[in-house]
Formats: structure tokens, C-alpha cells, sequence
């Protein structure tokens, strides 16, 4: 009896080892990513020479990509606790407001590239607008961002159907919840990627026509030029 009641811990030292090294490491890269966008942030701020729109951009993807690392570094070192003490944290120690900021942190960090490729089809399309290419305009998009990043995933908050999953210490909207996966799905994911991929493929299929009305119009003198040289 007592060698069967041994058996699962004896396992679950033998397993812990592995979680803890792969939890080292995810904290590691965690760590690292929140240094690149502290680095970046701070040369888009502090010199003059990168003050641009587009540096302004980017450094709000790094604003978001920072929020989105520091709350992934919470959840890992919350999990890391788990896995050194063999235990599992309490389900309700603000697991529902940890879901939340993961959402929010993922919602601005898709809606910032969101905004950069709004702001590439302006500038490479839409360039005769110059009002389209102002600080103005990209200061809205940015708020707007802002503002739906921290609504839109609001509903999780007052989501019934919740699950909490000892394996990342989190809390997860189950599956019999199937509107709430889809809005999360469409909200966070679809929609900012739908519209990323609609800006470049309207930009690409611009470049496209751009370079063959250049080649036509290009090859009208080098066609009058060959004929003045054979008849001469």
C-alpha cells in the first residue's frame, strides 16, 4: 500500500525538474523581449533624429509588446512557484483579472499592427492625402487601439463559464461557453488580422501596378529610340 501511494509523487518529483527548466526558460525569453522594448522605447524618446510616425508606431507596439511580456511574466512566475513547491496556487487569487489583462495585453499588441499597416496603406497608397499622414490621425488610431484594447476583452470578466487549469495556473472560458470563445476569437484575433491582411494585399497589388505602368512607360522611349537608330 504504501508502495503504490508513493508511486504518482515519485513521478511528479521525476516530471517537476523538466517544468522547472522549461519555466527558466520561458522567463528568460520573457525577460529578455521586456529589455528590447525598454531599449527600443527609450532611442525612439531620446533621440530627435528618430521622431517620426513611424518610429512613433513602433514604439507603441513595443509599449503593448511590454504590457503583453509583463503579464506573461507574472503568469510564468506564477507557475514557476507552482512547479518548485509541487503545489497549485489558489484558483481564485485574482485568476479572472490575470485573463483578463492576458486578453487586454494580446488585443493591443495585434491592434498596434493593426494601426501599422493602416498606416503603411496611407503612406504608401493614400500618400496625395496629407492629412492622412499627420501626427492628428495617428494619434487617434492609437487611442482607438487603446480604447478597444481594454474594452473589448471586458466581457471575460462577466463570462459564468470558467475553467481553472492547474497546468498554467490560469483561468480559461470552457467550451460550453461558445459565443464567448468566438467573440474572444474574432475580437482579438480575426479582426486585426483580416484587416492586416487586407492593408498589404491592397498595398502589394498597388506596387504591382505601379512597376508595370512604369515598365509601359518606360519602354515607350526605348521603343522610339531602337526605331530613330535602325532608320539612321
Amino acid at each position: 500500500m504504501n508502495t503504490t501511494n508513493k508511486l504518482p509523487e515519485l513521478l511528479i518529483i521525476y516530471i517537476r525538474p523538466h517544468f522547472i527548466f522549461f519555466d527558466m526558460f520561458l522567463i528568460s525569453s520573457i525577460f529578455l523581449g521586456c529589455i528590447f522594448c525598454i531599449s527600443f522605447i527609450y532611442i525612439s524618446v531620446g533621440y530627435r533624429s528618430c521622431h517620426s510616425v513611424l518610429t512613433l508606431l513602433s514604439a507603441n507596439s513595443c509599449v503593448a509588446g511590454l504590457i503583453f511580456n509583463c503579464v506573461q511574466l507574472s503568469n510564468a512566475l506564477l507557475l514557476f512557484r507552482d512547479d518548485i513547491y509541487l503545489s497549485t496556487s489558489n484558483q481564485n487569487q485574482y485568476c479572472e483579472i490575470r485573463n483578463y489583462l492576458m486578453h487586454v495585453s494580446g488585443s493591443l499588441l495585434y491592434y498596434s499592427y493593426c494601426i501599422q499597416s493602416i498606416s503603411r496603406l496611407c503612406f504608401v497608397v493614400f500618400y496625395k492625402h496629407s492629412f492622412l499622414l499627420s501626427y492628428h490621425i495617428h494619434f487617434i488610431l492609437i487611442a482607438i487601439q487603446w480604447t478597444l484594447g481594454f474594452l473589448l476583452p471586458i466581457s471575460i470578466l462577466t463570462s459564468s463559464h470558467r475553467q481553472y487549469q492547474t497546468e498554467t495556473s490560469q483561468c480559461f472560458i470552457t467550451i460550453k461557453n461558445v459565443s464567448q470563445i468566438l467573440y474572444g476569437m474574432i475580437s482579438t484575433f480575426l479582426l486585426p488580422i483580416t484587416i492586416i491582411s487586407i492593408c498589404y494585399t491592397h498595398i502589394i497589388c498597388f506596387v504591382r501596378a505601379a512597376v508595370r505602368r512604369a515598365k509601359k512607360t518606360n519602354a515607350l522611349p526605348a521603343r522610339r529610340f531602337n526605331l530613330k537608330r535602325d532608320q539612321g
